[in-house]
Protein backbone atom coordinates (compact mmCIF):
# COMPACT_ATOMS: atom_id res chain seq x y z
CA UNK A 1 0.00 0.00 0.00
CA UNK A 2 2.74 2.40 0.86
CA UNK A 3 3.88 1.95 -2.90
CA UNK A 4 0.98 2.71 -4.03
CA UNK A 5 0.20 5.87 -2.55
CA UNK A 6 3.95 7.28 -2.97
CA UNK A 7 3.26 6.82 -6.92
CA UNK A 8 0.05 8.28 -6.58
CA UNK A 9 1.33 11.14 -4.82
CA UNK A 10 4.78 11.48 -7.14
CA UNK A 11 3.24 10.88 -10.31
CA UNK A 12 -0.48 10.55 -10.22
CA UNK A 13 -0.71 7.35 -11.51
CA UNK A 14 0.57 3.68 -10.08
CA UNK A 15 1.71 0.29 -12.26
CA UNK A 16 1.94 -2.93 -10.09
CA UNK A 17 3.32 -5.63 -11.78
CA UNK A 18 0.92 -8.78 -11.24
CA UNK A 19 -1.74 -6.94 -9.36
CA UNK A 20 -4.47 -9.60 -10.43
CA UNK A 21 -2.66 -12.49 -11.57
CA UNK A 22 -2.88 -14.26 -14.39
CA UNK A 23 -5.80 -16.51 -13.98
CA UNK A 24 -8.31 -13.77 -12.13
CA UNK A 25 -6.97 -11.20 -15.30
CA UNK A 26 -8.05 -13.57 -17.94
CA UNK A 27 -11.46 -14.33 -16.50
CA UNK A 28 -11.56 -10.56 -16.14
CA UNK A 29 -10.98 -10.33 -20.26
CA UNK A 30 -13.16 -12.99 -20.71
CA UNK A 31 -16.15 -11.64 -18.72
CA UNK A 32 -15.27 -8.02 -20.95
CA UNK A 33 -14.90 -10.01 -23.94
CA UNK A 34 -18.44 -11.30 -23.42
CA UNK A 35 -19.92 -8.06 -22.49
CA UNK A 36 -18.56 -7.03 -25.69
CA UNK A 37 -19.62 -9.60 -27.86
CA UNK A 38 -22.99 -9.36 -26.58
CA UNK A 39 -23.48 -5.49 -27.69
CA UNK A 40 -23.26 -4.10 -23.98
CA UNK A 41 -20.79 -1.63 -25.37
CA UNK A 42 -21.73 1.99 -26.41
CA UNK A 43 -19.84 4.47 -27.89
CA UNK A 44 -18.54 6.81 -25.05
CA UNK A 45 -20.04 10.55 -24.98
CA UNK A 46 -18.60 13.82 -23.90
CA UNK A 47 -20.76 16.31 -21.49
CA UNK A 48 -20.02 19.25 -23.27
CA UNK A 49 -22.08 20.44 -26.46
CA UNK A 50 -19.80 22.23 -27.77
CA UNK A 51 -18.83 19.60 -30.36
CA UNK A 52 -21.34 18.37 -32.95
CA UNK A 53 -22.71 15.37 -32.31
CA UNK A 54 -21.25 14.37 -36.27
CA UNK A 55 -18.01 14.68 -34.67
CA UNK A 56 -17.94 12.99 -31.61
CA UNK A 57 -15.88 9.69 -32.30
CA UNK A 58 -12.51 12.10 -33.10
CA UNK A 59 -12.95 13.72 -29.34
CA UNK A 60 -13.92 10.40 -28.09
CA UNK A 61 -12.96 6.76 -29.55
CA UNK A 62 -13.85 4.78 -26.28
CA UNK A 63 -16.44 2.19 -25.89
CA UNK A 64 -18.11 1.67 -22.16
CA UNK A 65 -20.35 0.22 -20.58
CA UNK A 66 -21.75 -0.10 -16.71
CA UNK A 67 -22.02 -3.02 -14.54
CA UNK A 68 -23.83 -3.26 -11.19
CA UNK A 69 -22.36 -4.91 -8.41
CA UNK A 70 -23.63 -8.54 -8.16
CA UNK A 71 -24.49 -8.79 -12.30
CA UNK A 72 -24.72 -12.02 -13.43
CA UNK A 73 -21.16 -13.54 -14.84
CA UNK A 74 -19.39 -10.79 -13.69
CA UNK A 75 -17.78 -11.98 -11.00
CA UNK A 76 -14.64 -11.21 -11.66
CA UNK A 77 -14.69 -7.68 -12.69
CA UNK A 78 -16.45 -6.93 -9.24
CA UNK A 79 -13.47 -8.37 -7.58
CA UNK A 80 -11.08 -5.91 -9.93
CA UNK A 81 -13.55 -3.25 -8.82
CA UNK A 82 -13.92 -4.21 -5.06
CA UNK A 83 -9.54 -4.47 -5.37
CA UNK A 84 -9.64 -0.53 -7.23
CA UNK A 85 -11.59 0.61 -4.51
CA UNK A 86 -10.01 -0.86 -1.74
CA UNK A 87 -7.02 0.63 -2.84
CA UNK A 88 -8.21 4.35 -3.32
CA UNK A 89 -10.02 4.26 0.28
CA UNK A 90 -6.63 3.26 1.87
CA UNK A 91 -5.24 5.96 0.01
CA UNK A 92 -7.37 8.66 1.02
CA UNK A 93 -5.97 11.46 3.39
CA UNK A 94 -2.05 10.42 2.34
CA UNK A 95 -2.12 12.09 -1.13
CA UNK A 96 -1.52 15.53 0.50
CA UNK A 97 -4.12 17.92 -1.58
CA UNK A 98 -5.58 15.40 -3.43
CA UNK A 99 -9.04 13.83 -2.46
CA UNK A 100 -10.44 10.93 -2.97
CA UNK A 101 -14.13 10.63 -3.30
CA UNK A 102 -16.48 7.86 -2.82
Amino acid sequence: MDYVTKCLKDYGMCVVDNFLGNEKGDRILKEVTDLSDGGHFRDGQISSSTVPFSQMHKVRGDKITWVEKGAPDCGYIGYLIDRLDRLMKASNGKLDEREINR
